[in-house]
């Protein structure tokens, strides 16, 4: 992964609402725009904005099932920041 792609990742998570929707994904797995928005309790076009802006820096992926959106994480996007936390020594 190169330094504009892993800055990326980190933009997409730099907002407090965002990590929360990272967190609930790394909980559950899997979980619907309905899902997200009554565990943040947060208006709906309120979390779809953040989860565009997860998608657009490849952070969460989804699958369309009907007319709703279940997302996920981008596993490997995921890993890649791993990876790189793991490399920071202090």
């Amino acid at each position: 992964m190169n330094y504009t792609e892993r800055a990326g990742h980190l933009k997409g998570l730099g907002d407090e609402t965002r990590l929360r929707i990272v967190e609930l994904l790394a909980q559950h797995k899997e979980l619907s725009v309905a899902d997200i928005t009554y565990e943040l309790g947060l208006p709906q076009p309120t979390v779809s904005k953040h989860l565009k802006i997860l998608r657009d820096f490849n952070v969460v992926e989804f699958r369309k099932d009907t007319v709703r959106r279940f997302y996920h994480l981008n596993r490997h996007s995921i890993l890649e920041l791993q990876r790189f936390a793991a490399t920071l020594k202090l």
